[in-house]
């Protein structure tokens, strides 16, 4: 007889493949970062990406939303009463500001120029911000959360956030950033010393189950005033083939079967 240690991975795989398997939970990690490197062009498909992510060479790519990004030819709309976004929201995810989070929205020419979404090898535009007023030096403030929606039966390994900071006033700028859902916490990331120039965050989330929602936090630095950032961008790695799915189920169900029946 198989010992109870050999017996319950037998089970959670017995109950995998029935499709009843337990909510996993989130893993959420720092994936890189890109520092005065790529800059403005996030979007174009011939500067090189790192990190990555999905292969494209390109970030943003399942959505993104571009804070007060309005000289472009996008339009602005809303994601709250007091928040313009330049936005295309990703299928499976909703930002929306925290509980006594994004409280306010800026732009200026003076900001870093970013890639126009609709054309992105022409004319830049100037980024904005959104941000948390009234922060204490050296405090953490919750900015804006993520609300996850997976509804499709094969969902991707990973799911990538990208933050686009350091873009606007640099006494505004995040000293850390952080990532935090019910189950999954990245810890608090520290970040380059601001310049002006952008830079970009990546965190990437496994194990999201439906309905998860993640909380993005942010560190104002020294002096009491706003801290924020410049967009927030959604990508996800590519889902194999529907023939390798299967023939990856086939081979899993039928081990798993076997020893299901042995134990």
């Amino acid at each position: 007889m198989l010992r109870l240690s050999t017996r319950l991975p037998l089970l959670a795989g017995c109950l995998a493949f029935s499709g009843l398997a337990p909510a996993s939970a989130a893993i959420i990690q720092l994936e890189g970062t890109n520092v005065n490197g790529v800059q403005a062009d996030w979007y174009r498909d011939d500067v090189p990406k790192s990190p990555s992510l999905d292969g494209n060479n390109t970030w943003g790519t399942d959505g993104y939303h571009l804070f007060q990004a309005e000289f472009g030819t996008e339009p602005n709309t809303s994601i709250d009463p007091f928040l313009n976004a330049t936005q295309d929201p990703a299928s499976y995810a909703a930002v929306t500001a925290a509980p006594s989070g994004a409280n306010g929205s800026a732009h200026s020419l003076s900001y870093a120029l970013i890639n126009d979404f609709f054309d992105p090898f022409g004319t830049n535009i100037p980024s904005g911000t959104a941000y948390r007023s009234g922060v204490a030096a050296n405090t953490e403030t919750a900015l804006f959360q993520i609300t996850f929606s997976i509804g499709i039966a094969d969902p991707p390994a990973y799911f990538y956030i990208g933050i686009l900071h350091d873009n606007a006033v640099i006494a505004d700028a995040p000293t850390h950033l952080r990532l935090a859902g019910a189950s999954g916490d990245s810890g608090a990331i520290a970040l380059s010393p601001a310049n002006g120039q952008i830079d970009y965050t990546f965190f990437r989330v496994t194990g999201l189950n439906n309905g998860d929602i993640l909380t993005l936090y942010a560190t104002r630095g020294a002096g009491m005033g706003n801290v924020g950032i410049g967009g927030i961008f959604l990508d996800s790695s590519p889902i194999p083939e529907p023939s390798t799915w299967l023939l990856l189920s086939l081979g899993l169900g039928a081990l798993v079967w076997h020893r299901c029946r042995r134990a």
